[in-house]
């Protein structure tokens, strides 16, 4: 269902499950959240698979540690979230 969503708050949310796992298997995780993100229409159950899909893959990429990077930003009448790891090292 589509309704307004603070895109830092899926961010958190998605953090709070998947953190303590990267941190256990050496993956240091930023976070780099913009502090005037306006609200966005989408659904917010879809967001946070999304999300965990994606920390979840780079996770795997990344077997013997590494840095994880989740940033969101807004450019224009753009919202973006920006997912980065630093792959097989």
């Amino acid at each position: 269902m589509t309704r307004r969503v603070d895109l830092n708050s899926v961010v958190k949310e998605a953090l709070f499950l998947l953190e303590p796992r990267c941190t256990k298997n050496g993956i240091c995780v930023e976070r780099e959240l913009s502090r005037d993100l306006p609200e966005l229409a989408a659904d917010p159950s879809q967001l946070n698979q999304v999300l965990v899909n994606l920390i979840v893959n780079a996770a795997q990429a990344m077997p013997r540690g590494g840095r994880l990077l989740i940033r969101t930003a807004a450019e224009g009448d753009q919202v973006l979230l920006v997912v980065q790891d630093t792959g097989w090292e």
